[in-house]
Parts: structure tokens; sequence; C-alpha cells
């Protein structure tokens, strides 16, 4: 029911503006499957459609090379973070409303902007255009982020703990990430021999445990799939 009255709401319900709401099936503990697919926003297609083309000019990169170089590797592994990034946020909360739209679109353009370097090497002026839109998204979604933990610091619904416990992990995580990225783009000259441990190190900082503090990851995956089918 709650659910379904989800699915009802119109998107301007609540103000255009509105704190972020975790959505129905976070709360539950198990998967309950329907033959009923559902709708798909324009702009998680859009931002699903931007990512396979991400991966699909790594794949150019790769096939012109002629092999699985580690700077194709490491491109591909810094556009899927983003994706697991924006995923993790929408299957947990809403994102109707005009601020997470408005991240969506920027991180949209952010990855095209970034999609332009995937055939140069890391240690190269295009390598930090990477970095730049990585240290970008990282920072946006600390806000996004900071935004939840504030809204949801005088809430007492049934996750409030697990929310506020999920918001402060992912706020210092991003800042960390952030702060990666940002020292291999003002610190650390292009052509340093050991360049590339920074962008493993943002990698690194960008991953998540699966199912931590407020698990929703296998309905996401769930989105994620039924996205690329209908993108492609």
């Amino acid at each position: 029911m709650e659910q379904q009255k989800y699915a009802d709401k119109t998107w301007y319900e609540g103000g255009l503006w509105r704190a972020p709401e975790i959505l129905p099936g976070v709360a539950t503990t198990t998967q309950k499957f329907t033959r009923q697919r559902e709708a798909i926003s324009l702009s998680s297609l859009f931002f699903h459609l931007v990512i396979v083309t991400a991966f699909t000019r790594v794949g150019v990169a790769i096939s012109n090379e002629g092999f699985l170089g580690v700077d194709s590797l490491i491109y591909f592994a810094v556009f899927w973070s983003v994706w697991k990034k924006e995923d993790g946020y929408s299957t947990r909360f809403d994102t109707t409303d005009l601020s997470a739209q408005l991240e969506t679109l920027l991180t949209c353009f952010a990855v095209l902007f970034a999609t332009l370097s995937v055939q140069a090497p890391i240690a190269s002026t295009d390598g930090t255009r990477i970095m730049m839109m990585a240290a970008f998204i990282a920072g946006m979604h600390c806000l996004l982020h900071v935004r939840v933990a504030f809204t949801n610091r005088n809430s007492d619904g049934p996750l409030s703990r697990e929310v506020t416990h999920y918001a402060m992990f992912n706020i210092v995580m991003t800042l960390l990430e952030m702060t990666v990225w940002l020292v291999g783009i003002f610190v650390v000259p292009v052509e340093w021999p050991f360049r590339l441990a920074i962008f493993v190190g943002g990698i690194v900082m960008a991953m998540r445990v699966p199912r931590a503090f407020l698990a929703n990851d296998f309905h996401g995956m769930l989105n994620v799939f039924a996205a690329l089918f209908w993108a492609v």
C-alpha cells in the first residue's frame, strides 16, 4: 500500500525542494517481486544512457589499443563508482524533487565531459579531467547526504538511526574521496610516475559495503539492469 501510494504521488507533492524521504521498499526486510515493471523517470533514463555512453567510449578505447590496458580499466572503474553512487542514493531516497533532479543532471554533464578523455593515458591533462569529474560528483553526493543528515536530525521514524548512520558514513567517505581527487588535481604533477595511486585511492574511497546501514542494494541492482535493458 505504501509503495502504491508513493507511485501515485505527484512529483511536486510536498514542495519542489522538499527534504529527502526514504523510499517505501527500504523499510521492508524482504524483497517482493511483481509482474508490473516500475516506471523509469526521464532523468534516471538519461543518466543510465550517459553511463552506457561512457562505458561504450571506454570500450572503443580498448578496441583501438587492441588490448585491455591499465588506463582503460581505471577509467571503467571510475565510471562504475559514479554509477554506484547515483544508484545507491536513488534506491534509498525519493529523487523526484528539484534538488535531486538537478544533481542528476549535473552528474550527467560531468560524465559526458569526462568521456572525452577516456582514450588518453592517466598521466596527461585528460587524466586530470577524469579527476575533476570524480571530485565534482563526490562533492555533490557529500552535500546530498549532508542534507539527509540535517533533515533527519529530529526525526523519530523507524529507520531514523540507520538513516543518520548511513548519511554520516557517506559524508565522511565522499569527503575523503574528494580530497584524494583534489590532491591529484592540484598537488601531484601530471608527470608523476605514481599517479595511478591517486586513481586507485579515489576508487577505493568510492567503494561501499553492500547492505550496510541502510540496505537496499539488491533492489538497486534490479533497477540498474532494468534501466540498461530499456537504454540498450
